[in-house]
């Protein structure tokens, strides 16, 4: 959930923002090459922005599905982001007009005073360069940082890979409608240490997609007559280890 709601409604009147709604939910997709998913059509890169998980973010709006639907068409319309389909996918990436409003939250007004966008979600109480406890924390996607450093303010994000729950893997599998074995997949990721190859896991979405296209290939095998046996678990675990190997060579 995002925890915290900013708008720069100067910028978003400019822009062409019709309503707080639209305002909130481009904030919120102004900074989604952090959490979504990149998929790229063309020679653009697009991010997966699911519907029902941009509601889950903003439970204050009470939006349905469809409502996010009109929204995101909206924002379209007024060219601050480009909205393709790729089969039940919604893509979007932010257009350079888009981008102009991320520019320009660095000050906003209150009356004629000028404020530091360090009175924002950043550091919503305090003005400086010193953040809160906690304030570091991207709310949207957890296992994000942002790092400030003190020579030019710049902010460096770094992801540290967190192990997916079962409860993980099940909602994303309900998003991409597919099944699989996910207490299968931990195990056999838990007795590796998450390990692929010999690096460390970075993306466990990934992993499952590399999972669900491989699944016919490591779950079944001909014999003499063409007809397909089932793989035993350890069978299909031999096979899956093949597979990496062959794949990860050095």
């Amino acid at each position: 959930m995002k925890y915290n709601l900013y708008i720069n409604q100067k910028q978003a009147i400019e822009l062409g923002i019709k309503n707080i709604n639209q305002g909130i939910i481009f904030d919120l997709l102004s900074n989604c090459a952090t959490w979504a998913k990149p998929i790229k059509s063309g020679n653009d890169v697009y991010y997966w922005v699911a519907r029902q998980a941009l509601c889950k973010e903003l439970p204050l709006m009470n939006l349905k599905p469809d409502t996010m639907y009109r929204h995101l068409k909206a924002l379209a319309e007024i060219g601050i982001i480009e909205h393709i389909k790729d089969g039940v996918k919604d893509l979007v990436r932010i257009t350079e007009k888009g981008k102009s409003y991320h520019h320009d939250q660095k000050n906003h007004y209150v009356g004629n005073k000028s404020e530091s966008s360090q009175n924002s979600e950043i550091n919503p109480t305090k003005h400086g360069n010193k953040s809160e406890n906690n304030s570091e924390i991207n709310p949207t996607y957890h296992t994000t940082k942002l790092h400030h450093t003190t020579k030019h303010n710049n902010i460096v994000k770094s992801k540290k890979f967190v192990k997916p729950t079962h409860d993980d893997i099940k909602e994303y599998l309900k998003e991409k409608q597919q099944q699989m074995d996910i207490d299968y997949f931990i195990d056999y990721y838990e007795s590796k240490d998450w390990m692929i190859s010999k690096n460390r896991m970075k993306n466990w979405k990934s992993a499952v997609n590399n999972w669900l296209r491989n699944n016919n290939k490591f779950t079944g095998k001909q014999n003499g007559n063409n007809n397909t046996r089932k793989l035993t678990p350890a069978e299909q675990a031999e096979e899956r280890d093949q597979w990496y190997r062959e794949k990860y060579a050095d």
